[in-house]
Formats: C-alpha cells, structure tokens, sequence
C-alpha cells in the first residue's frame, strides 16, 4: 500500500489505529481500530461530525 497517496490525516488515523490495535494485544487492524482513531482525531472531520 502506497501510503503517499492518503491525505496526512489519513495517514495519521492509519497509524494511531495501528498503535490502538497493538495495545489492544491485536496483530491486525480492524474497522474498530481505525473508526477509534478517526473519532480521537482533534480536527478530523469524522470526530467534529460525531461530537455535534
């Protein structure tokens, strides 16, 4: 995967949730890793929709 491609806030939510799974004890990431991290993002768009 070419991790160039995604926007920087793409990029970041892919690495939090990499951090999320692994402290989680998973080897995967999971749609529920990254949707954590997607809601746990300050200035994503996906947690300031959630949040209002």
């Amino acid at each position: 995967m070419n991790l160039s491609k995604f926007t920087i806030k793409s990029q970041e939510a892919l690495a939090d949730a990499q951090t999320i799974a692994a402290d989680y004890g998973n080897q995967e990431i999971s749609a529920e890793h990254l949707l954590l991290a997607l809601v746990r993002q300050n200035e994503g768009t996906v947690g300031v929709r959630l949040r209002y």
